[in-house]
């Protein structure tokens, strides 16, 4: 997913039940092709730990900035927007594999590309970031009124 100038990888525990023991694993040919180090970092530490999902949990991670004019500086480094578009013309259609284990015996397997995810070409936009602004207030209108005619209908 998308969202503020980065690439996400989101984890959702989408089921009814909590899922423990959850171990996971990305390729190791995606995470050597990331530019920035941090995150790089904290998939591998992902990958080395048992995460503890309850139902809809969304745990988020970053992969990439996205397609940008200016200039980035994340832990005090610099990266330029040639370095991050260079990267991201190679991350975009890189399949990442994910693989793991959790509640002793369930299996997971998912194989994507960051373009899989967006469905789209994400670019760093003052118009597009308000674009989207108003989808989400536009989005938590609709619940509320959602929320306001099922009220009335146990009210009748």
């Amino acid at each position: 997913m998308s969202l503020n100038r980065f690439f996400y990888l989101k984890i959702e525990n989408v089921g009814n039940e909590t899922a423990y023991d959850v171990r996971i694993s990305i390729n190791a040919s995606f995470l050597d092709k990331m530019l920035i180090q941090d995150f790089k970092n904290f998939l591998y530490n992902l990958c080395q730990k048992k995460l503890f999902l309850p139902p809809n949990k969304v745990m988020y991670y970053l992969l990439s900035p996205i397609y940008s004019s200016s200039s980035l500086t994340i832990q005090h480094t610099s990266y330029s927007c040639q370095e991050i578009n260079s990267n991201l013309d190679i991350l975009i259609n890189e399949p990442f594999v994910i693989t793991g284990t959790y509640n002793g015996n369930r299996k997971i397997t998912e194989t994507l590309t960051i373009n899989q995810c967006t469905g789209s070409v994400v670019v760093d936009s003052p118009k597009v970031q308000k674009l989207d602004d108003i989808y989400k207030e536009l989005k938590n209108m609709n619940r509320k009124l959602q929320n306001i005619a099922c009220k009335n209908k146990l009210e009748s």
